[in-house]
């Protein structure tokens, strides 16, 4: 504490995009007693967010200034999922600054997991559903796995209680989240075709790249008129008074833990029908507050909610009587505060730096994945065959935040990360892209003789070189 008495807690988040995590800690600073500040190691940042943060007072340190905050804070709420900023702060963590790790992913799937450095250089691990839990990182910690601390995102859903529908033509199923690869189901508009009423529409809430292929796989189903994306929506209460369903099938490898946008809909008594994955799961109840459901039967819940008034009064009911006792921002917010308190009480951790690598993005990468990064830390090793495993990616593994090509741009001078997205886009069939990344490898000193050949075959080794000096 200051001499004031005053409990100093420095927030770190990877960004302040508009998004669940950033809206939670927004939330959790306004809530907590105490003095919070803001680092967001990242430059994107959302206007409304700090706009949020602005209007409770709450600072945003600069990046030059993260030196001061951390002497001048008696414990850091890292905000934690996987960007190369963050890997990159865990091991500038300084000794002894007591720290608290919330996840908000559910690690359950790459490149979203709970990495062993979160473990080893928190002291303190905070998870957002309880699935996590079950991840080996957790389980198989002994430290943790007895009492795994659990508190979901934090939202303020006052202003979504008791919210009057609104009248609307025909039966509206609404979604409200990312639209992109790792969240979204990637047949999100089969899946709702099939067996859905034919007068219902749907509408969907939210960016993330994934709008065009949605809008084409609509019309390319004869129903583009079904399906209005409205983008990014900072007014939320409008669409969900004329929605009489929250549909929210998430992708099966989704990193989901405790999403914001399902708890205000379940707030605003839409009854919320979801797929078995995720950590949502957790949060509704089959048959009592929505439905959950198998992709094969997600078109055939909707028609049966459409079909059946009275059910849908009743989840909805129980939807909004769930949120308000099971997603209570300031109950929430007391057990985070508890957590922080304990943490500085006890004291930080002795930290060492890691030992020297000639690419320590590249290795960070690789370890953040546990089991699933074996194929690069065999290459950061020399293999050949591991090269072959990592030119095969696709997916999430490849262009989803957390993903190999996000730690590249994130940390372009590393030459492994640079060589392993040449292999990816060599393998894709973009060889001028793939040249330029092999050149900008091979200026580093990464995957000595392996690049040269790579080069060689694409045959624009010294164009791609001298174009790079």
């Amino acid at each position: 504490m200051n001499a004031n008495g005053t409990f100093r807690v420095l927030h770190v988040i990877p960004h302040l995009r508009a998004g669940g995590a950033a809206g939670s800690m927004a939330a959790t600073a306004r809530i907590l007693a105490g003095r919070h500040r803001v680092l967001a190691l990242e430059a994107p940042t959302s206007p409304l967010t700090r706009l949020e943060l602005a209007r409770a007072g709450i600072p945003v340190i600069p990046a030059d200034g993260e030196a001061a905050a951390l002497a001048d804070a008696d414990v850091v709420l890292i905000h934690f999922w996987n960007t190369p900023s963050t890997l990159a702060f865990l091991e500038r963590l300084p000794s002894g600054l007591p720290t608290v790790g919330w996840a908000k992913v559910n690690g359950a799937a790459p490149p979203q997991l709970v990495p062993p450095a979160l473990v080893e250089r928190a002291d303190r691990i905070v998870l957002t559903t309880a699935a996590t839990a079950r991840q080996a990182v957790i389980a198989g910690n002994p430290a943790l796995r007895a009492h795994p601390e659990t508190v979901r995102g934090i939202i303020d859903l006052t202003p979504f209680f008791d919210l009057p529908p609104a009248p609307h033509a025909g039966f509206v199923v609404t979604y409200v989240g990312t639209v992109g690869p790792g969240k979204i189901h990637p047949d999100f508009v089969s899946i709702s075709l099939a067996g859905a009423p034919a007068a219902a529409r749907f509408t969907v809430c939210g960016t993330g790249g994934g709008e065009p292929a949605l809008l084409a796989a609509a019309a390319a189903a004869g129903a583009a008129h079904r399906f209005e994306m409205r983008g990014f929506v900072t007014d939320l209460q409008p669409a969900l008074a004329e929605a009489d369903v929250f549909g929210y099938p998430l992708a099966p490898d989704t990193y989901s833990s405790s999403d914001r946008s399902l708890q205000i809909a379940m707030a605003a008594g839409l009854p919320p029908v979801i797929l078995p994955y995720g950590g949502i799961v957790d949060m509704v109840e089959h048959g009592v507050t929505g439905l959950v459901v198998a992709e094969r039967d997600y078109g055939a819940a909707l028609a049966a909610l459409a079909a059946d008034t009275e059910l849908r009064r009743r989840l909805s009911r129980a939807a909004a009587a769930h949120a308000r006792s099971e997603f209570d921002a300031a109950a929430a917010a007391r057990r985070i505060g508890a957590v922080l308190e304990a943490a500085a009480a006890a004291g930080g951790r002795q930290r060492t730096a890691p030992p020297d690598h000639p690419f320590p993005a590249a290795r960070r990468f690789a370890e953040a994945l546990g089991e699933w990064g074996a194929p690069f830390r065999d290459s950061l090793r020399g293999s050949t065959a591991a090269d072959g495993a990592i030119a095969a990616l696709t997916g999430d593994w490849v262009r989803t935040e957390g993903g190999l090509f996000h730690h590249r741009n994130g940390m372009p001078g590393d030459g492994m990360l640079r060589y392993w997205t040449g292999l990816v886009l060599e393998a894709e069939g973009r060889g001028d892209r793939a040249a330029t990344e092999f050149a900008t490898a091979r200026a580093t000193g990464a995957a000595p003789g392996r690049v040269e050949r790579r080069l060689a075959r694409l045959g624009g080794g010294r164009a791609a070189g001298a174009a790079l000096s």
